[in-house]
């Protein structure tokens, strides 16, 4: 019997459907990273139903008879990359090798190819046979993620003090300043403009264009994350001799999952690279997140794998690698001829 396929809308889906997903997504969790925090049902429930207007996001379910067996999505960005789609999927273990995959990936893939998209991208566990079957499809490896963890029980603060003191030394034409968010009006401009160091972040082989910001998209992704009752802090690094916003790192805190806080961008534009910036912004933020959020156990981070200065940086702090992931991208209606989907 083919798996029934539906694309599910979070706001009206019943309560079961979105357990269903959840339950299914935990395994996912668990399968990536054993011994992974969960996360609670109302977080999953509001990340599904919260996300930026400038993206669109398609879940889908399959079901075998009454019981839900796959899950997937399609990520796009309605501001740039107009080529792209970013796609996951997953089944649950006890009922692979049955045809689900297949039978969830056509109307997944139709869906994006509806919206005008022609090149495909999934992100697939290091190791993992799906890999293969991407490599089958046409698809390339290009471009490898790994997500590191920090124990906040096992920070050297006194190594965090040290990176700050030196700091003094090679970085005196620079200030730090904290960002609250919600943005204030008054610093969107510039805040926005800043966010374009991360183009120099590494893409490794990956088909896509710089990434755009604008005052517009910052307002309404600040009120996503009000939304999905999270909490973001800013730290920027600030060129005193022209006042220029030089660098910036950025921790999201979720209090519907308040075991584990996840560390997003730390970029220094490359003008001002080498001066210990990076380790000041990372130590004072982690000092100022933890006081103010000490239920905190664990911070999450993802890096691209050849980011090797970001990666010295986190594996001095006490990251440690806790997950590796492959991106494999290319030409969707090749994919789909050669896989039959």
């Amino acid at each position: 019997m083919p798996t029934r396929v539906e694309l599910i809308d979070p706001h009206t889906a019943p309560e079961d459907t979105l357990r269903g997903i959840h339950a299914l997504w935990l395994m996912a969790d668990e399968e990536e990273v054993p011994g992974e925090p969960p996360m609670p049902f109302e977080a999953r429930v509001a990340s599904m139903r919260s996300h930026a207007d400038h993206t669109e996001v398609l879940q889908f379910a399959g079901w075998d008879g009454d019981d839900m067996v796959a899950i997937g999505y399609s990520w796009m960005d309605r501001e740039q990359n107009p080529r792209n789609a970013f796609s996951w999927m997953f089944v649950h273990p006890d009922r692979r090798r049955n045809g689900h995959a297949r039978d969830l990936a056509t109307p997944l893939l139709d869906a994006v190819q509806e919206r005008g998209r022609d090149r495909i991208a999934f992100e697939i566990p290091d190791g993992f046979p799906a890999g293969k079957v991407a490599e089958r499809g046409g698809l390339k490896h290009v471009y490898g993620e790994q997500k590191s963890r920090l124990s906040v029980a096992e920070i050297d603060w006194a190594l965090m003090d040290g990176w700050i003191d030196r700091a003094a030394e090679r970085a005196s034409d620079y200030d730090l300043i904290p960002i609250t968010h919600p943005i204030p009006e008054e610093m969107l401009d510039r805040y926005a403009e800043m966010y374009l160091i991360m183009n120099t972040a590494p893409r490794e082989e990956m088909e896509e264009d710089d990434e755009v910001m604008t005052p517009e998209m910052l307002r309404d992704i600040d009120a996503k994350q009000i939304e999905r009752s999270r909490s973001q802090y800013s730290l920027v690094a600030v060129h005193k001799p022209t006042e220029d916003w030089v660098g910036y790192t950025a921790i999201n805190y979720w209090s519907l999952h308040p075991s584990v806080a996840y560390q997003w961008d730390t970029g220094v534009d490359p003008e001002h690279r080498n001066k210990g910036l990076g380790r000041w912004l990372k130590a004072e933020m982690i000092k100022m997140f933890t006081k103010r959020h000490p239920d905190v156990r664990f911070v999450d981070t993802w890096n691209a794998g050849s980011n090797e200065p970001m990666l010295n940086i986190n594996i001095g702090m006490g990251f440690r690698p806790v997950f590796k992931a492959n991106v494999w991208q290319g030409d969707l209606p090749t994919f789909r001829e050669r896989l039959g989907v």
